[in-house]
């Protein structure tokens, strides 16, 4: 069984192959899959929060301790929505604090300091 997963804009597009014996397992993990492809999509289909602008990209630098620091940026006008990692370090998420609300988290020239 292939599974296909296009974004709408199109930017990104995924295929997953199934045996035929892991299909019952997919239906029954379905909620998991679900999970999964929400937290793909808050990481890929993520547009600027100050311009709107699709132009966005990921960055990940290593700091001088070893910590990553993750962000997504914006080609448009500069912004960056900054991303944290899951204590057990299963994932990460992206950082929305209660002062860049209405940019969902995103800072930038433009956005409330």
């Amino acid at each position: 069984m292939l599974v296909r997963f296009s974004t709408k804009v199109e930017r990104f597009n995924f295929e997953v192959e199934f045996a035929p014996d892991e299909v019952p397992q997919l239906l029954s993990s379905t909620s998991e899959l679900f999970v999964a492809l929400a937290a793909l999509g808050e990481l890929v289909l993520e547009p600027c929060g100050i311009c709107d602008g699709r132009a966005t990209y990921h960055t990940a630098r290593k700091s001088s301790d070893g910590d990553w620091m993750l962000s997504m940026r914006c080609g448009h006008c500069g912004a960056y929505l900054s991303f944290l990692k899951h204590k057990d370090g299963t994932g990460v998420f992206p950082k929305r604090s209660g002062e860049h609300i209405s940019t969902h988290g995103w800072k930038g020239r433009t956005s409330p300091e």
